[in-house]
């Protein structure tokens, strides 16, 4: 149960019986008739200005008190920059990472119609985008519908096999944005700076809500838990190249190889930060090497398919043997 104190109650986050997101309640069970000056002397306290307050509404608070309190935002002090705690880690890892990575690289290269090529063309329409003056959603939206069959996103039980491709549009309209603009490729060393990762997961959270919205119309009945973690970062992974696809083989790769926490937050984020920053020179030599139709491949990219093959090849029930 998540906890935090305003002045001396104790309260948690339950689920709201109307509309089934987070809601604060009291932890000694007596109703609470202000929720939302509650939510605001929490968020003043964590670093909000009266600006961030204009057109919120209580729910919208509480959802973001909820993702605070799941480690999913930094708070904002006066200093805007984050100090590492720089580990050392282990060389071997570091060589599996740049070997796995490289190996998914090339392996796109032998198959120019490689179905996880998908994110190649979906990356690079969306990179164009953001220079046009006018944006034709409908292609873009298609490309991302592609992009997230291509990864898994539209197997049977998914709800977004219930809706056409144009269901992506609001979430396209939103990340191109030009306030997130920053993300876009962003490079492990721009996390540092608190307000860049906080706006990195102001996307996820809107993408998640969107996204729980259709589920509930689809589902038709309620819906205890959020919409997964694997759907969001495929499409911020899609968009922006910002973060990597929590999905099951890039957090096995994680477990095995001791790095981080298999969860979508800041504090895994910002230990993928950590990594790269302590290996900076070996894995940008690798990196170099690499290209998406003329741009780089994103820092996060690569540390994204390194793991991910490493989880990948260790999967011996998978029942085929190469990526592609």
């Amino acid at each position: 149960m998540n906890k935090f104190i305003v002045d001396e109650i104790e309260y948690c986050i339950v689920k709201n019986p109307n509309t089934g997101g987070p809601m604060i309640a009291r932890v000694d069970g007596i109703f609470v008739d202000n929720r939302k000056e509650i939510c605001r002397r929490f968020l003043r306290d964590y670093g909000w200005t009266d600006e961030m307050f204009k057109n919120r509404i209580t729910n919208d608070l509480e959802r973001k008190i909820n993702s605070i309190l799941n480690g999913k935002e930094i708070p904002l002090k006066e200093d805007s920059n984050i100090i590492l705690n720089r580990k050392k880690y282990n060389p071997e890892t570091i060589e599996k990472i740049i070997a796995a990575s490289t190996d998914f690289y090339n392996e796109l290269r032998v198959d120019e119609y490689g179905r996880f090529r998908s994110w190649e063309h979906n990356y690079k329409v969306f990179h164009d985008a953001r220079e046009l003056d006018k944006v034709d959603y409908d292609y873009l939206s298609l490309h991302l519908s592609f992009y997230l069959a291509s990864w898994g996103m539209y197997r049977g039980s998914s709800f977004l096999l219930q809706k056409d491709y144009r269901i992506h549009i609001p979430i396209i309209k939103e990340v191109l944005n030009h306030k997130y603009d920053i993300l876009f490729g962003i490079e492990c060393s721009q996390y540092k700076n608190k307000n860049v990762i906080n706006l990195l997961f102001e996307l996820a959270d809107y993408i998640s809500n969107y996204y729980n919205e259709i589920r509930k119309e689809v589902k038709e009945e309620e819906v205890l838990q959020d919409v997964s973690e694997t759907l969001v970062t495929k499409v911020l992974m899609g968009v922006l190249g910002c973060c990597p696809a929590y999905d099951r083989y890039f957090k096995d790769g994680l477990s095995r190889e001791h790095i981080g926490i298999k969860r979508f937050n800041a504090k895994s984020i910002l230990e993928l930060v950590d990594l790269y920053e302590a290996n900076f020179d070996k894995l940008e030599e690798t990196r170099a090497k690499m290209n998406v139709e003329g741009l780089p491949y994103p820092q996060m990219k690569m540390l994204d398919m390194g793991f991910w093959k490493i989880g990948f090849d260790s999967d011996t029930n998978k029942g085929f043997k190469k990526s592609h």
